[in-house]
């Protein structure tokens, strides 16, 4: 379950909510909600390949240092990466606070040639014609299917996304898991030690693009960031996805407070409770933010901890058709028989990436081609 999923809930249990516990614990258990899940969403992406739009992009790496017995240390380095981005996100906030308000006007005109570019970019990337090929078919595949939900009545608003992304990154990348009989090996607690500044600095300028610009999301933010860090460099790489989600989560707040414009299901919650943020409101939720991230780093690696260690007792084909059989009866249940068709097609797309050899993040091309679209006015 996602945070908007959550947040719909609650707003619509807001006037019972507020009598019972107040505007300032329903604000601050929205804000520490989202800071929360930015962490411990890693935990099934990683060692379950249930991805969700924040951290598709993180599945792909982490499930490599599954496969080396290292996923303890994938998700501890997202962790590392969510802890980084919210002291970035404190030092950097006094610069932004008075950068922001002139700077957003006419970044927002350009909003579909920063994506285009995005796009040409992570294309350029793939080597050799038959792999930028392939990947420009991924992204248009996937940009259609993502415009036709997105603008069409057939699934429920709030579930739009859910069977796409879960096709592309999850039941994709366990279906492929299957045919090729790849099985985890025995997992490790132990861990490399370091810092990672570069990570954390990418991931927190990437939260800054996600929190506060219009049309570029926590995933889009990834592909810029994911560029920066070959295979190789993996781990910075799952520093920097830590940290991106994090720092989204906190720019947004400041998004809602110095030009009024909600950019996460948290901050559109907060914005319908408090109407027009005042400096008190984005201190207060600020304040939350930075103390959620201690927990949430904390409960992330005790629940990672308690996963790892049961993980190796079970059969994984089994875990993994046992997790299909959850993955399909919740689209059903939530989006019904054309989520189902929505997400047989998602898979068709990742499993094409993955076969042909592209990156399967060109399926991002759901949001981006829309995006585009959307603010062209077409």
């Amino acid at each position: 379950m996602h945070v908007n999923n959550v947040v719909v809930i609650l707003v619509s249990a807001s006037p019972f909510l507020l009598e019972s516990f107040g505007l300032w614990s329903l604000l601050a258990f929205i804000v520490a909600l989202s800071v929360v899940h930015s962490f411990v969403n890693y935990v099934p992406a990683i060692l379950l390949g249930a991805p969700q739009e924040d951290n598709v992009l993180a599945t792909l790496p982490g499930h490599r240092l599954l496969n080396q017995g290292r996923g303890y240390e994938a998700i501890r380095l997202t962790v590392l990466g969510g802890l980084g981005s919210t002291l970035f996100s404190f030092m950097a906030l006094p610069f932004l606070y008075f950068a922001l308000p002139q700077v957003y006007p006419m970044v927002r005109q350009h909003i579909p040639l920063l994506l285009t570019g995005v796009l040409a970019y992570m294309l350029w990337l793939e080597q050799g014609p038959r792999r930028r090929f392939y990947a420009m078919l991924v992204v248009l595949y996937s940009g259609a299917l993502g415009y036709i939900i997105l603008n069409y009545p057939l699934l429920p608003p709030q579930y739009a996304l859910f069977p796409a992304l879960t096709g592309f990154f999850g039941i994709s990348t366990i279906l492929t898991s299957l045919r090729l009989r790849s099985t985890p090996p025995a997992q490790s607690l132990a861990h490399e030690r370091g810092y990672y500044p570069r990570g954390v600095l990418a991931g927190g300028v990437g939260g800054v693009l996600a929190g506060l610009l219009p049309g570029i999301g926590s995933a889009q933010s990834a592909l810029l960031v994911q560029s920066f860090f070959r295979r190789s460099n993996e781990r910075e790489f799952l520093v920097a996805h830590g940290g991106v989600n994090t720092a989204a989560a906190i720019f947004a707040l400041l998004a809602l407070y110095l030009i009024g414009n909600p950019r996460s299901g948290a901050s559109v919650a907060a914005a319908m409770l408090i109407g027009e943020a005042e400096l008190a409101d984005f201190t207060f939720m600020l304040a939350v933010a930075m103390l959620a991230s201690s927990f949430a780093a904390l409960a992330t690696l005790l629940i990672a901890r308690a996963a790892i260690k049961r993980i190796g007792r079970i059969n994984y084909t089994r875990l993994s058709l046992a997790v299909l059989a959850f993955l399909g009866l919740s689209i059903f249940l939530f989006t019904g028989i054309y989520g189902m068709l929505v997400a047989i097609t998602s898979a068709a797309i990742g499993i094409l990436a993955a076969f042909s050899g592209v990156r399967r993040s060109h399926c991002m091309g759901v949001l981006i081609l829309p995006t585009i679209i959307y603010f062209l006015g077409v």
